[in-house]
Formats: structure tokens, sequence, C-alpha cells
């Protein structure tokens, strides 16, 4: 016999209070450290400047021993000079050096899979239709 829960409600808002939405994450933290151990992320960041002039980076984080590149972006003059290759290859060095065992990262199909099949990134996962017309496309490595 399946039981309702008594005095509770629900509430859905556009602006949740800061109060609510610390005390979710919190919550959620704790759940997580009691089974996987703490988190403790460090945000991991590459520039990479010509001439004075920001060309590329990325940005991501590591934590519980995996690498997740959150943005990579190179400046369209710098596109396909192996630069992206270079921004990946340093971000996955990185990664290694603070004992990551692999790393994971998401792309549109308007963006790059292809570049990311091309670096050894193994498709996992896809969300169609996200944005309209279009996909999500997740990867993992091995590092």
């Amino acid at each position: 016999m399946q039981t309702e829960p008594n005095d509770f409600s629900i509430a859905v808002s556009d602006e949740p209070s800061q109060e609510d939405v610390d005390a979710v994450v919190r919550g959620l933290l704790s759940y997580n450290t009691a089974r996987a151990g703490a988190e403790a992320p460090r945000p991991l960041g590459v520039v990479v400047h010509q001439r004075g002039r920001l060309i590329g980076g990325a940005t991501g984080v590591t934590h519980w021993r995996w690498l997740y590149i959150s943005h990579v972006w190179v400046s369209e003059d710098a596109r396909r000079q192996g630069v992206g290759a270079r921004i990946v290859g340093a971000a996955e060095d990185a990664a290694r050096r603070r004992g990551c065992r692999a790393a994971w990262l998401c792309t549109f199909s308007f963006q790059a899979p292809g570049f990311y099949r091309d670096m050894g990134y193994e498709e996992f996962g896809a969300l169609e239709g996200f944005p309209p017309g279009e996909k999500l496309h997740f990867f993992c490595k091995s590092l």
C-alpha cells in the first residue's frame, strides 16, 4: 500500500529565494558526500594569446578524478590551425597531473562533435531536439 505524505506544499518560482537554492544544494552535496566522498572541485582554465589578443581557451573543473570541460572556444580566424587541439590537450595534461583518469564534455551538433571524435572522445549519449532541430552530444575519454 502506497502512502501519501501529509502536510506538504509544492511551489514553482521563476525567482526562487537564495536561501531555498542554498538549502537544496547543501542537501544534495551532503547526500553525495555521504556516498561518494567530498567533491573538492578545482576550476581549470586554459587560455591562448597571440600577439596580445585572446584567440581561444577552455574552462572546466576537475573532481572525483574526472575532468569536465565546460567550454571551449577558438576565434574564427584561428580555427583549423590546431589551436583547439592544443587547448584541449593542455586541459587533459593538467587533469592528468591532478590525478584525473578520464574527461567528459558536451557539445552541440552545430559546434564540434567531429573535432572531439578526432581527439579520441567517444559519444555516450545525445539529446535530440536540443535546441530544436539540433542535438546535444555527450562525450568521454580515458586519460
